[in-house]
């Protein structure tokens, strides 16, 4: 399946100037409305409850790296009505959440998730039929716990915390609102609890050693302890009212069993073996049918058997079944759950090296034997590598949108002139590297499988080029930045910086490229500066120190003249501390600051500051600061003063600004709060005489990682001309 085309979220923020030191924050711009698409990382245990007018699914979501439990409503026909999800949980702090559950009064929800930790905790929350999340005081000590509504009361079921002894399955009587209705009741020992309501009454379930029990919980007293069924083995239960009897569903290894229980707790008949196979019988589940029940199930073998897939069939009044009907494919590790209400719909959980799903198991759901799977633990998609460039009046931001298959993506630029976005290569851009290069002619150039490929720019944009120009056969990173009238486009290979100059009409100038340096392994480009006739590129070099030692990284630059001559270099700046150098042109002189962390001492930010004219003569002595509090991402000139943008190097993904004067004397910090998930790379581009842009992702909506830009300085015309723009 291709994923969907996703759009990006760009805002613009402008910050006014208006005492030294001081800075206000003005509105954000809307640029392009999000789009969807397929989560990242994995999703598990998705269960689904029907209400008179569609469902709410549940789910255990990897999407942050912490588990959370998110829903999504679907209307009766399986329209995803919440496509961002409604965020339940967020890794409480008590423990891995394990496993939600969730039941329906017929118009609102209640969900309960079991923390896991020690001791094992159940939270609840309620969800209206309009989406409306609260959460409620409850927290019950125990864990698995199973969700029913029987037309007067919820009953919750759950085992106790584990001790000495055999675990109690108890039963707790829940009013609409979640209130509890009287005192836990103990009803038996042993795990898997699961119930079902009808009639003013509930059926419990449970696994105790090699036999499923069961009892009935009336609202006077609960009714006597029977055995259901012979059971070895079992992995789940689930019980459904078909309308005159409950039916209990339980694995046993290759075996899918059945059993009817009268409304008073009598079990009826025999135990039905409805299914025998020689793959592995997983995750039965069952509910209401129009008549009788659907059963629903996933066979599995070892690795994705052929033969595998996920099934559903009919059990009748009469006690007869029908044709197993194969509802999809099984990729190897999946969960699925079964609702009736106004359309029979079935969840499942999709991995995605078997359902060619981007991002990890994905969670699906569909009426039964008919209609195409809606995502439903759908997600904005990732945005990597802002990137920003002067184009005469206009500011062109760029940016990827990852696809499917690691490492690559889609590639966009924005004009803050004409806020149209604009498609620049689909499905092939290196996420790690894309770069702008400014000018009257601006230019985008991109890695695609190791080649250096170009496109030119109106200011606007749009690109000029339908073919991508190629550079170079062979690259590792790249640096570019316009000079007069063409672009220097440095880049590395395996063991060395190269440069090669491309006009404005798009002809590559040097058939041979010109060599800046020769490095020793793995030289990763940082960027580029001009004062108008020449420039000045910076690297870094990782070197080993130790067989056992995290390789150190040094920084160095080189001056190249307009005519591609070595003016200077490449010297060393930095050693065995850089991960960033970074390079500006100030007016009169070039600044390199290099930032990075040292790791044999444990210093988490060592930044060197040299100062270099455009002939390569050094102006000054070597600047050196250490500063705990900032990594440094990014650098601008703006005409008065330094500008310098990074992360806090924690999970927190605070952005510091710093303002350095042209001494170097740091005048101002202020703490941009850029993303509450991690931390983000930023890019920031100064304006002489007007602002600042500083791009960076931020989480919206509560999905982190779309492209945000901020302006910062003493002018908000270029955000002003920033109005909503449609797909």
């Amino acid at each position: 399946m291709r994923p969907p085309t996703w759009a990006v979220l760009v805002c613009l923020l402008a910050v006014a100037t208006s005492t030294f030191g001081v800075t206000s924050i003005g509105p954000e711009f809307l640029i392009a409305e999000p789009t969807t698409g397929a989560a990242p990382f994995e999703r598990e245990s998705p269960r689904i409850a029907s209400s008179d007018n569609g469902y709410l699914v549940v789910w255990t979501d990897g999407r942050e790296r912490n588990t959370t439990v998110r829903a999504a409503r679907l209307s009766a026909a399986a329209t995803v009505l919440d496509p961002l999800g409604l965020v339940l949980w967020r890794n409480p702090g008590r423990g891995v959440v394990i496993t939600p559950t969730v039941a329906s009064d017929g118009r609102d929800y209640l969900v309960a998730c079991d923390h896991g930790g020690f001791p094992a905790s159940i939270s609840i929350s309620r969800v209206s039929g309009e989406g409306v999340v609260s959460a409620t005081s409850l927290d019950i000590q125990g864990s698995a716990p199973a969700l029913a509504w029987n037309g007067r009361a919820f009953m919750l079921v759950y085992q106790s915390p584990p001790g000495a002894g055999q675990q109690a399955i108890l039963a707790q009587r829940l009013a609409a609102d979640a209130t509890p209705i009287g005192s836990p009741l103990p009803i038996g020992f042993g795990s898997l609890p699961a119930v079902e309501g009808a009639n003013d009454t509930f059926l419990a379930a449970w696994s105790a050693g090699n036999r499923i029990n069961g009892r009935v919980l009336p609202a006077d007293s609960p009714g006597p302890e029977r055995e259901v069924g012979a059971a070895a083995s079992a992995s789940s239960i689930d019980i459904a009212w078909s309308g005159s009897e409950f039916v209990v569903v339980w694995n046993a290894q290759n075996v899918l069993n059945a059993r009817s229980v009268a409304i008073d707790g009598l079990p009826l008949g025999s135990t039905r073996a409805l299914v025998t196979a020689p793959l592995n019988v997983m995750h039965p589940a069952v509910a209401k049918a129009p008549s009788g029940v659907v059963i629903t199930y996933s066979l599995r073998g070892a690795g994705p058997d052929p033969n595998g897939g996920i099934f559903s069939l009919r059990l009748s009044p009469d006690g007869s079944a029908s044709t197993p009907v194969r509802e999809a494919a099984a990729p190897e590790n999946f969960g699925i759950e079964v609702a009736g209400g106004p359309s029979q719909m079935i969840a499942w959980l999709a991995y995605a090296d078997q359902q060619m799903l981007p991002g990890g198991a994905q969670v699906l759901a569909r009426p039964l034997a008919f209609g195409r799977p809606s995502l439903v633990s759908s997600s904005t998609p990732s945005q990597h590598e802002p990137q920003a460039a002067v184009s005469g009046a206009s500011t062109l931001v760029s940016w990827i949108e990852p696809v499917g298959t690691e490492g690559t993506g889609t590639l966009f630029v924005v004009s803050t002139s004409t806020p149209r976005r604009y498609r620049i290569e689909e499905h092939s851009a290196n996420q790690s590297f894309a770069r702008l290069s400014g000018g009257d002619a601006p230019m985008i150039l991109w890695l695609e499988e190791g080649q250096l490929r170009a496109k030119r720019l109106r200011s606007t944009g749009e690109p000029i080029d339908a073919s991508p120009i190629v550079i170079a056969e062979e690259a590792t990173s790249i640096a570019a930045v316009p000079v007069g009238e063409l672009h220097f486009v440095f880049y590395t290979t395996a063991d060395a910086v190269l440069l090669k100059r491309v006009n404005r009409e798009g002809k590559v100038l040097d058939t041979t490229p010109i060599m800046v340096a020769a490095t020793g392994p793995t030289p990763r480009m940082s960027n580029a500066a001009t004062d108008g006739s020449g420039a000045v590129v910076t690297w870094s070099l990782s070197e080993p120190v130790c067989a056992t030692c995290i390789p150190a990284i040094s920084a160095e630059y080189a001056v190249i003249s307009r005519e591609g001559s070595l003016i200077a270099g490449p010297r060393r700046l930095v050693d065995r501390v850089a991960v960033t150098v970074l390079v500006v042109w100030n007016g009169s002189e070039y600044a390199i600051f290099a930032g990075g962390y040292l790791v044999l001492i444990e210093v988490p930010t060592v930044v060197g500051i040299e100062r270099v004219r455009a002939d390569g003569l050094l102006v000054g002595p070597r600047a050196f600061s250490y500063d705990a509090s900032a990594w440094m991402d990014s650098l601008a000139w703006n005409g008065e003063e330094y500008i310098t943008v990074g992360g806090n190097y924690s999970w927190n993904g605070a952005g510091i600004l710093k303002r350095i004067s042209r001494e170097l004397k740091v005048t101002s910090t202020v703490v941009l709060q850029i993303s509450d998930t991690r931390r983000t790379v930023p890019f920031v581009l100064a304006r002489p005489g007007r602002s600042t842009l500083v791009v960076y992702e931020k989480p919206i909506l509560d999905v982190p990682y779309l492209g945000v830009a901020r302006i910062v300085g003493r002018s908000i015309d270029a955000a002003s001309r920033i109005r909503a723009a449609r797909r």
